[in-house]
């Protein structure tokens, strides 16, 4: 059965099908996946998928700095790309807003010819 999220105010769904079958497949996974994609969707694609994606405190998010706060999000994606992981596009490629993190994540993952898995967007 596939899981569903969205809601009527989403940009819009997103459809796991067997996503979360492939993701979860064998139990623990063996690489980390992580979700990216537009704040807040990504988290509520994460925590409904049961995965990971970059998280800071809202007091951390407050006192760090554009450049810091990029330092940071490029540390987390380094360490899942050194360790063979994958990324979850929670929102589709083609909606990535001109100069959102999500854009900036996309461009700098590309660099490194990351691996992502793409669910079905429906109505995207």
């Amino acid at each position: 059965m596939a899981a569903v999220v969205g809601d009527s105010s989403a940009e819009f769904m997103f459809d796991f099908g067997t996503v979360g079958q492939r993701v979860h497949a064998g139990g623990a996974l063996k690489r980390p996946v992580v979700v990216v994609g537009h704040f807040p969707w990504y988290r509520l694609v994460a925590q409904t998928a049961g995965l990971q994606s970059f998280c800071l405190s809202q007091e951390e998010v407050e006192d760090l700095s554009r450049p810091d706060l990029w330092h940071r999000n490029q540390e987390f994606l380094n360490f899942v790309l050194s360790e063979g992981g994958s990324f979850l596009l929670a929102t589709p490629p083609a909606r990535a807003r001109s100069g959102s993190w999500f854009e900036k994540e996309l461009r700098y993952l590309a660099s490194f010819e990351a691996k992502f898995i793409s669910p079905r967007f429906i109505g995207s």
